[in-house]
């Protein structure tokens, strides 16, 4: 295998055929229309993309010196997304619909499956991750033998530059998504859990390309950390930068956004661990209750009642909704 540094030879006299994928996960058949004589990549770029004409091209470009493979998976754009991309000769994968990052990340993986990559790469397409970055996660992916390497803005100097309304919605993600790892799986912490620049190996990738707990939409980034506490895999972490400071940043609203992520942290773990999870909410709500009691605070029992209250009606409204979900995108 070429080194990722000079990975670009690897494409000389080829060109990287596209690929038409239907309106879901489960019609893409693994290596369908792929030139037959391509062999197995070591390094596979992967970008999910929707509405990206603006960043896409120079980004797939850039990725090409980088990777032996860059995938882009154009999500029902409706701009030139698709067109740029192709013009670079990464392969191109179409969802005929806008179908969700989750269910655009899941057609990523089951390409580098069926291409037997030992790592796969995934990278935003707006322009906020660094392609020259990806050597360094796959360079720790074979140093430490980490199933799941991933970037973070919190680790190494200097201190991340990033904007004030964010630092404080990923210290509150950051915070629970540990919590919820630490109590429902015993797993170690990640100081970055919203950063989607992340290596997968090819143990890795074979689970999330098959995987049904990954959900289709932006919280799949949570959901991906999750099973790999399911399975147990070794996560590393690498210092990167994000790139604020591009035209066509997401849009999406923080508080609906952050909002979503919690909606996703909290099913993941009452699915797996409903036992632990009960466990943890008795003593962290039982016990200030049973101390208001017995100090005659009638403030602090009600506090103590009042959160109960609100975590049992949380819980009756978030679970039929996501079983429902996931229901009919297993019946996709």
């Amino acid at each position: 295998m070429p080194d990722p540094q000079n990975a670009s030879s690897a494409h000389s006299g080829s060109t990287a055929g596209a690929v038409a994928v239907g309106g879901s996960r489960s019609d893409h058949e693994p290596g369908a229309d792929l030139p037959e004589d391509r062999g197995a990549p070591g390094v596979v770029a992967g970008i999910p993309a929707y509405n990206e004409e603006e960043t896409i091209g120079e980004l797939a470009s850039t990725a090409r010196d980088y990777a032996d493979e860059v995938v882009v998976v154009d999500d029902g754009s409706a701009d030139q997304t698709a067109q740029k991309a192709a013009s670079t000769g990464a392969t191109l994968l179409r969802h005929e619909e806008n179908q969700g990052y989750g269910a655009t990340l899941g057609t990523i993986f089951q390409y580098a499956h069926s291409r037997d990559a030992d790592h796969l790469v995934i990278l935003d397409a707006d322009g906020q991750h660094d392609p020259e970055d990806i050597p360094a996660l796959v360079a720790t992916q074979r140093e430490t033998e980490a199933e799941v390497v991933t970037g973070s803005r919190f680790v190494g100097d200097p201190p991340p530059d990033i904007p004030g309304y964010r630092r404080v919605g990923l210290f509150v993600i950051n915070s629970l998504t540990n919590l919820a790892l630490r109590i429902g799986y015993s797993y170690p912490a990640v100081t970055d859990s919203q950063c989607g620049f992340r290596a997968y190996d090819d143990s890795a990738i074979a689970t999330m390309a098959t995987a049904p707990e990954i959900g289709s939409g932006m919280g799949a980034s949570l959901d991906i950390l999750f099973q790999a506490a399911r399975e147990e895999y070794d996560i590393a972490e690498v210092p990167t930068r994000i790139d604020y400071d591009v035209d066509n940043a997401s849009s999406r609203h923080p508080v609906t956004h952050g909002l979503g992520l919690l909606q996703s942290l909290a099913l993941s773990v009452l699915r797996d661990r409903p036992g632990r999870v009960a466990a943890a909410v008795t003593v962290g709500l039982v016990t200030p209750l049973i101390v208001g009691l017995i100090l005659h605070q009638t403030t602090t029992t009600i506090v103590s009642v009042l959160a109960t209250a609100l975590l049992s009606i949380v819980l009756l409204l978030f679970l039929p909704r996501e079983t429902a979900t996931r229901s009919e995108r297993t019946d996709q």
